[in-house]
Protein backbone atom coordinates (compact mmCIF):
# COMPACT_ATOMS: atom_id res chain seq x y z
CA UNK A 1 0.00 0.00 0.00
CA UNK A 2 1.15 3.50 -0.80
CA UNK A 3 1.73 4.78 2.75
CA UNK A 4 3.99 2.04 4.07
CA UNK A 5 7.21 3.15 2.37
CA UNK A 6 6.99 6.70 3.72
CA UNK A 7 8.00 6.02 7.32
CA UNK A 8 8.17 9.11 9.56
CA UNK A 9 10.78 10.07 12.15
CA UNK A 10 8.27 10.96 14.87
CA UNK A 11 9.82 12.84 17.86
CA UNK A 12 10.14 10.63 20.91
CA UNK A 13 9.36 13.52 23.31
CA UNK A 14 6.84 16.30 23.00
CA UNK A 15 8.24 19.78 22.33
CA UNK A 16 6.79 23.18 21.43
CA UNK A 17 7.33 22.85 17.67
CA UNK A 18 5.72 19.42 17.59
CA UNK A 19 2.80 20.63 19.75
CA UNK A 20 2.26 23.65 17.49
CA UNK A 21 2.24 21.42 14.41
CA UNK A 22 -0.32 19.13 16.08
CA UNK A 23 -2.46 22.18 16.81
CA UNK A 24 -2.48 23.10 13.13
CA UNK A 25 -3.57 19.58 12.21
CA UNK A 26 -6.23 19.52 14.89
CA UNK A 27 -7.68 22.72 13.47
CA UNK A 28 -7.28 22.44 9.69
CA UNK A 29 -6.13 18.87 9.15
CA UNK A 30 -7.86 15.67 8.16
CA UNK A 31 -6.44 12.27 9.14
CA UNK A 32 -7.45 9.25 7.08
CA UNK A 33 -6.25 5.68 7.04
CA UNK A 34 -3.35 6.34 4.67
CA UNK A 35 -3.36 10.09 4.08
CA UNK A 36 -2.86 13.21 6.19
CA UNK A 37 -4.41 16.23 4.49
CA UNK A 38 -3.85 19.83 5.51
CA UNK A 39 -5.73 22.80 4.09
CA UNK A 40 -5.01 26.48 4.78
CA UNK A 41 -5.41 29.73 2.88
CA UNK A 42 -2.35 31.17 4.64
CA UNK A 43 0.91 30.54 2.86
CA UNK A 44 2.82 31.08 6.11
CA UNK A 45 1.09 28.10 7.73
CA UNK A 46 1.42 25.89 4.66
CA UNK A 47 5.14 26.57 4.51
CA UNK A 48 5.55 25.72 8.19
CA UNK A 49 3.62 22.47 7.72
CA UNK A 50 5.79 21.43 4.77
CA UNK A 51 9.00 22.45 6.55
CA UNK A 52 8.13 20.42 9.67
CA UNK A 53 7.25 17.34 7.60
CA UNK A 54 10.50 17.58 5.68
CA UNK A 55 12.99 18.59 8.38
CA UNK A 56 11.58 16.84 11.46
CA UNK A 57 9.46 13.94 10.26
CA UNK A 58 11.55 13.23 7.14
CA UNK A 59 8.39 12.95 5.05
CA UNK A 60 7.69 14.08 1.53
CA UNK A 61 4.56 16.13 0.83
CA UNK A 62 2.48 16.05 -2.32
CA UNK A 63 -0.46 17.70 -4.07
CA UNK A 64 0.58 21.24 -3.19
CA UNK A 65 -2.41 22.55 -5.08
CA UNK A 66 -5.34 24.82 -4.21
CA UNK A 67 -4.01 25.44 -0.68
CA UNK A 68 -4.07 21.70 0.11
CA UNK A 69 -1.13 19.53 1.15
CA UNK A 70 -1.13 15.74 1.48
CA UNK A 71 1.22 13.35 3.25
CA UNK A 72 1.06 9.59 2.72
CA UNK A 73 2.06 7.55 5.76
CA UNK A 74 0.15 4.75 7.47
CA UNK A 75 2.28 4.97 10.61
CA UNK A 76 1.84 8.72 10.99
CA UNK A 77 -1.92 8.58 10.46
CA UNK A 78 -2.26 5.82 13.05
CA UNK A 79 -0.22 7.77 15.61
CA UNK A 80 -2.13 11.00 14.99
CA UNK A 81 -5.52 9.34 15.38
CA UNK A 82 -4.43 7.84 18.67
CA UNK A 83 -2.83 11.09 19.89
CA UNK A 84 -5.33 13.76 18.86
CA UNK A 85 -8.85 12.40 18.75
CA UNK A 86 -11.39 12.97 20.16
CA UNK A 87 -9.26 15.44 22.20
CA UNK A 88 -5.46 15.45 22.63
CA UNK A 89 -4.61 13.25 25.59
CA UNK A 90 -1.00 14.45 25.90
CA UNK A 91 -2.21 17.85 27.19
CA UNK A 92 -3.03 16.33 30.57
CA UNK A 93 0.60 15.66 31.50
CA UNK A 94 2.61 18.25 29.54
CA UNK A 95 3.99 21.56 30.71
CA UNK A 96 2.27 24.92 30.41
CA UNK A 97 4.54 25.88 27.50
CA UNK A 98 3.52 22.78 25.54
CA UNK A 99 -0.16 23.49 26.16
CA UNK A 100 0.31 27.08 25.00
CA UNK A 101 2.10 25.95 21.83
CA UNK A 102 -0.70 23.52 20.93
CA UNK A 103 -3.39 26.15 21.54
CA UNK A 104 -1.38 28.66 19.50
CA UNK A 105 -1.46 26.31 16.53
CA UNK A 106 -5.14 25.56 17.11
CA UNK A 107 -6.05 29.27 17.19
CA UNK A 108 -3.82 29.97 14.17
CA UNK A 109 -5.88 27.44 12.26
CA UNK A 110 -9.43 28.12 13.50
CA UNK A 111 -9.19 31.28 15.58
CA UNK A 112 -10.09 34.85 14.77
CA UNK A 113 -9.92 38.28 16.40
CA UNK A 114 -12.05 41.34 15.69
CA UNK A 115 -12.65 44.95 16.68
CA UNK A 116 -15.64 47.01 15.54
CA UNK A 117 -16.66 50.43 16.78
CA UNK A 118 -20.26 51.41 16.21
CA UNK A 119 -21.70 54.88 15.68
CA UNK A 120 -22.69 55.30 19.33
CA UNK A 121 -19.13 54.60 20.42
CA UNK A 122 -19.79 51.13 21.84
CA UNK A 123 -17.02 48.82 20.59
CA UNK A 124 -17.45 45.13 19.86
CA UNK A 125 -14.30 43.06 20.22
CA UNK A 126 -13.12 39.59 21.08
CA UNK A 127 -11.15 36.46 20.22
CA UNK A 128 -13.06 33.40 18.98
CA UNK A 129 -12.37 29.78 18.08
CA UNK A 130 -14.73 28.13 15.59
CA UNK A 131 -15.37 24.38 15.79
CA UNK A 132 -18.34 22.18 14.96
CA UNK A 133 -17.60 19.66 17.71
CA UNK A 134 -19.15 20.73 21.01
CA UNK A 135 -16.83 18.49 23.01
CA UNK A 136 -13.78 20.19 21.52
CA UNK A 137 -15.06 23.63 22.51
CA UNK A 138 -15.88 22.49 26.04
CA UNK A 139 -12.47 20.86 26.55
CA UNK A 140 -10.66 23.89 25.14
CA UNK A 141 -12.65 26.28 27.34
CA UNK A 142 -11.82 24.16 30.39
CA UNK A 143 -8.12 24.14 29.47
CA UNK A 144 -8.05 27.92 29.02
CA UNK A 145 -9.84 28.49 32.32
CA UNK A 146 -7.90 26.06 34.51
CA UNK A 147 -4.39 26.61 33.16
CA UNK A 148 -4.29 30.17 31.80
CA UNK A 149 -7.18 31.76 33.75
CA UNK A 150 -8.84 32.85 30.50
CA UNK A 151 -12.63 33.04 30.59
CA UNK A 152 -14.54 32.06 27.46
CA UNK A 153 -18.16 31.26 26.71
CA UNK A 154 -19.53 28.88 24.09
CA UNK A 155 -22.06 30.27 21.67
CA UNK A 156 -23.29 27.86 18.98
CA UNK A 157 -20.14 26.66 17.22
CA UNK A 158 -17.75 29.22 18.72
CA UNK A 159 -15.72 29.68 21.86
CA UNK A 160 -15.69 33.44 22.44
CA UNK A 161 -13.30 35.39 24.71
CA UNK A 162 -14.81 38.81 25.45
CA UNK A 163 -13.47 39.97 28.81
CA UNK A 164 -10.67 42.50 28.53
CA UNK A 165 -8.54 40.82 31.17
CA UNK A 166 -8.89 37.43 29.47
CA UNK A 167 -8.00 38.88 26.06
CA UNK A 168 -4.83 40.42 27.47
CA UNK A 169 -3.93 37.18 29.28
CA UNK A 170 -4.44 35.34 25.98
CA UNK A 171 -2.10 37.85 24.32
CA UNK A 172 0.68 37.29 26.86
CA UNK A 173 0.37 33.53 27.46
CA UNK A 174 -0.75 32.09 24.09
CA UNK A 175 -1.14 34.67 21.30
CA UNK A 176 -1.05 33.90 17.57
CA UNK A 177 1.98 32.81 15.60
CA UNK A 178 0.36 33.76 12.29
CA UNK A 179 1.55 37.29 11.54
CA UNK A 180 -1.72 38.84 10.33
CA UNK A 181 -3.67 37.56 13.36
CA UNK A 182 -0.93 38.54 15.80
CA UNK A 183 -0.91 42.10 14.45
CA UNK A 184 -4.70 42.26 14.54
CA UNK A 185 -4.75 41.15 18.18
CA UNK A 186 -2.13 43.74 19.09
CA UNK A 187 -4.10 46.50 17.39
CA UNK A 188 -7.32 45.33 19.05
CA UNK A 189 -5.79 45.53 22.53
CA UNK A 190 -4.40 48.99 21.78
CA UNK A 191 -7.86 50.10 20.66
CA UNK A 192 -9.46 48.67 23.81
CA UNK A 193 -6.99 50.38 26.14
CA UNK A 194 -7.30 53.71 24.34
CA UNK A 195 -11.10 53.69 24.20
CA UNK A 196 -12.97 55.92 26.62
CA UNK A 197 -14.95 52.92 27.90
CA UNK A 198 -11.86 51.22 29.33
CA UNK A 199 -11.42 53.11 32.59
CA UNK A 200 -11.13 52.02 36.22
CA UNK A 201 -12.53 53.80 39.29
CA UNK A 202 -9.96 55.02 41.84
CA UNK A 203 -11.03 52.25 44.23
CA UNK A 204 -9.52 49.62 41.91
CA UNK A 205 -6.12 51.26 42.23
CA UNK A 206 -6.23 51.42 46.03
CA UNK A 207 -7.63 47.88 46.30
CA UNK A 208 -4.76 46.58 44.18
CA UNK A 209 -2.13 48.17 46.42
CA UNK A 210 -3.91 47.08 49.60
CA UNK A 211 -4.25 43.45 48.53
CA UNK A 212 -0.59 43.32 47.51
CA UNK A 213 0.42 44.48 51.01
CA UNK A 214 -1.30 41.49 52.62
CA UNK A 215 0.62 39.11 50.35
CA UNK A 216 -1.98 38.22 47.74
CA UNK A 217 -0.30 37.06 44.48
CA UNK A 218 -0.43 39.44 41.52
CA UNK A 219 -2.32 36.95 39.32
CA UNK A 220 -4.94 36.48 42.04
CA UNK A 221 -5.42 40.26 42.32
CA UNK A 222 -5.83 40.43 38.54
CA UNK A 223 -8.52 37.75 38.59
CA UNK A 224 -10.29 39.12 41.67
CA UNK A 225 -10.62 42.71 40.44
CA UNK A 226 -10.81 41.82 36.71
CA UNK A 227 -7.81 44.01 35.95
CA UNK A 228 -5.14 43.07 33.36
CA UNK A 229 -2.11 41.42 34.92
CA UNK A 230 0.35 43.92 33.45
CA UNK A 231 -1.60 46.83 35.03
CA UNK A 232 -1.48 45.15 38.43
CA UNK A 233 2.30 44.82 38.12
CA UNK A 234 2.66 48.42 36.94
CA UNK A 235 0.57 49.84 39.79
CA UNK A 236 2.28 47.81 42.51
CA UNK A 237 5.84 48.38 41.25
CA UNK A 238 5.38 52.14 41.49
CA UNK A 239 5.57 51.86 45.27
CA UNK A 240 9.18 51.06 46.13
CA UNK A 241 8.70 52.52 49.64
CA UNK A 242 5.88 51.90 52.14
CA UNK A 243 2.89 54.21 51.66
CA UNK A 244 -0.34 54.77 53.51
CA UNK A 245 -3.28 53.09 51.79
CA UNK A 246 -6.74 54.22 52.75
CA UNK A 247 -8.50 51.17 51.33
CA UNK A 248 -9.98 48.92 54.01
CA UNK A 249 -9.57 45.19 53.50
CA UNK A 250 -12.85 43.34 53.96
CA UNK A 251 -13.46 39.65 54.59
CA UNK A 252 -15.22 39.31 51.23
CA UNK A 253 -12.07 40.40 49.43
CA UNK A 254 -9.86 37.82 51.16
CA UNK A 255 -12.06 34.87 52.08
CA UNK A 256 -11.79 32.78 48.85
CA UNK A 257 -8.06 33.45 48.64
CA UNK A 258 -7.43 32.45 52.26
CA UNK A 259 -9.49 29.32 51.82
CA UNK A 260 -7.45 28.26 48.79
CA UNK A 261 -4.20 28.86 50.69
CA UNK A 262 -5.34 26.85 53.70
CA UNK A 263 -6.03 23.74 51.65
Amino acid sequence: MRGKKNEPSIPSAMNKDYAYWLGLIYGDGSVGQYTLSYFSIDQELREYFVSFCKNVLSLKTGNYWQNKIEVFSVTLCYRLKKLLFPFPNFLQTTSMQIKAAFLRGFFDADGTVWWKEYDKGNPNYGVALTQKERLTLEKTACLLKNVFHIDGRIHRDQLVIKKVGSIIRFYHSINFSLRRKRIKLHETIKSILSSRLYTYPPSHYSKTIALSKVGMPYIEISRRLNIPYYLVCRWINRFSTPVLVRQKITDDMLKPWRKSNDL
